[in-house]
């Protein structure tokens, strides 16, 4: 326990230091790697807590697990993520910020998420390179719904796809409104790196004193779109195409082995 603290708080220390250097983080505060403050919503316990060694996550619960570059400066630094669902030993993350940002296919060729080019590289590059081996390990191949059902009614899909098994994906249109259920909920700031990368940013909306992003879901609407979660938390949808989507991937962890 003592360890992975100091472990996370010297990334802390250092992240700090070279965003002061490099000036790269002014839309992204590295404060908020420890969140108590953050926004208007209350964590359950201590972000700390969930290495305990034992199942200790809540709905709600902010958790580490992985790492990704997130300041836009060499090297990685840890995820957070938000605990969505409990259910036995699993549970269900989102991350907590905007981590990368990626078409939802290359072409407007008005795929599914089952043959886009984001599935392949959540499941890919992202995968790889954001979970060590053994951390690979606690994350599950998950059932993932195409079905209708998790389409928007306000935005018909002129396509469905078939359902795939994914070790990491995005919340189809269904699952952000039965876990994010209020616009402010939804609400999302981009990392620097996400930024950099070409990522979105608002003008209008804030979060906590921060430009919010859009980011996509899986679901797909109508023509060659798919539906995104907008600056303020509303559903809209965006070209499959446009190339300022941000993500936030999901996944499913085994929590005895993740935390």
């Amino acid at each position: 326990m003592m360890k992975r603290f100091a472990a996370l708080l010297l990334v802390a220390i250092t992240l700090v230091s070279s965003a002061v250097f490099a000036g790269a983080a002014a839309d992204f505060d590295l404060r908020d790697f420890f969140p108590s403050d953050f926004d208007s919503g209350s964590d359950s316990g201590s972000d700390f807590g969930s290495f305990s060694g034992s199942v200790s996550v809540s709905v709600g619960d902010y958790v580490y697990f992985g790492s990704f570059d997130q300041d836009n400066v060499a090297g990685k630094e840890p995820i957070q993520w938000l605990v969505l669902e409990v259910s036995g030993n699993k549970a269900l993350l989102i991350s907590r910020y905007g981590l990368e940002c990626k078409q939802f296919h290359t072409n407007s060729a008005g795929q599914t998420w089952e043959n886009c080019s984001l599935r392949t590289w959540l499941n890919g590059t992202f995968y790889k390179n954001a979970f060590s081996a053994d951390e690979r390990k606690a994350i599950q191949h998950s059932f993932i719904d195409e079905s209708v059902s998790q389409s928007s009614p306000a935005l018909p899909p002129a396509r469905v796809g078939n359902s795939t098994q994914d070790y990491v994906f995005i919340l189809s249109y269904a699952e952000a409104v039965k876990y994010l259920k209020k616009n402010t909920d939804r609400m999302c700031i981009p990392t620097a790196h996400a930024l950099a990368s070409g990522g979105n940013k608002s003008d209008q909306a804030y979060l906590g004193g921060q430009r919010t992003c859009w980011y996509w879901l899986r679901s797909p609407a109508y023509k060659n779109n798919a539906v995104a979660v907008d600056w303020n938390g509303t559903i809209s949808s965006c070209y499959i195409s446009h190339q300022y989507g941000v993500v936030r991937p999901c996944i499913w962890v085994d929590a005895d082995m993740a935390f």
